[in-house]
């Protein structure tokens, strides 16, 4: 079936037919300007950059889906409407900041500002909820800041950590003081494969109540130093009436090895919710 193209809707010029291979051109003052064939467009002259072309007679030069002018690690922005600029590469550590509308500058963290670097949410019914990544050798300290609540009330809360890529199974040392059951709790670890944060978790059912616990790691990522954690936060208690047991501690890792993750688990019991977030300290 054969299509007809109507001459008379072109302006100021005239569609013709080709040769034998089915060819269509586009006429004008009688010279062709436009050939249509099977195998796609092409034009007698190069259209002008003026007029959305590229100066060629093809789109072949053209890498579809690439910013030319780019380089790694650059980031294009717009300098004034329909310009686009690249914004060289910055330094590692550095952060993207926002002028409004003026043009993004990278900028150096100042001393003890904090950077999220990894976040996750505990699947209902988990065992675990961890985070192995974001531990690099750009930074030395982080804050981890977790919420866990266990399926069930009387859990408890314990931290494994990730040395070298592996699990440790031996925490060099650790002490924690928590105050559940109307009592102050002292304990004292040495040689643990994990970190008892709290004992006795009070909770609910559907797992409204939750410990929060903020933990800090210093020389977490180095391979010279032995590493050393500190915690405090509180949690709900199996205290009658209902209370809140505050829980505090701090230990070391007696091992060169960098820190490459953080594990999170309720012995025993599921993880009805919780959520992880790893800050960086920018260093000094």
């Amino acid at each position: 079936m054969a299509t007809t193209i109507n001459a008379d809707t072109v302006t100021g010029g005239a569609v013709v037919t080709g040769d034998a291979s089915g060819q269509l051109a586009l006429q004008a003052a009688g010279v062709t300007k436009l050939t249509v064939a099977s195998g796609g467009v092409t034009l007698a002259s190069p259209l002008p950059v003026a007029s959305g072309g590229t100066g060629a007679t093809s789109l072949s030069g053209i890498a579809v889906g690439n910013l030319s002018g780019g380089s790694n690690g650059t980031i294009p922005y717009q300098s004034a409407s329909g310009t686009t600029q690249m914004l060289a590469v910055g330094t590692a550590g550095q952060l993207l900041q926002t002028n409004g509308a003026g043009a993004p500058t990278w900028v150096t963290p100042s001393t003890s500002a904090l950077v999220l670097v990894a976040t996750t949410t505990a699947t209902p019914g988990a065992s675990t909820m961890a985070i192995t990544s974001g531990f690099s050798s750009t930074y030395e300290n982080y804050l981890l800041l977790f919420s866990v609540a266990c399926q069930e009330n009387q859990g408890t809360i314990t931290v494994e950590v990730q040395v070298g890529g592996s699990y440790s199974t031996s925490i060099g040392y650790f002490n924690r003081r928590d105050s559940s059951n109307n009592t102050t709790e002292v304990t004292n670890q040495a040689s643990a494969s994990t970190i008892n944060m709290c004992s006795d978790l009070g909770g609910s059912s559907d797992g409204s109540k939750a410990g929060t616990i903020a933990m800090t790691f210093i020389n977490a990522t180095s391979t010279t130093n032995f590493k050393t954690f500190s915690w405090q936060g509180s949690a709900p208690a199996n205290l009658s009436p209902p209370g809140a047991a505050q829980i505090n501690g701090g230990g070391g890792i007696n091992d060169t090895a960098a820190i490459t993750g953080v594990r999170v688990s309720c012995p025993s019991r599921f993880i009805r919710n919780g959520t992880m977030r790893l800050y960086a300290y920018a260093n000094s």
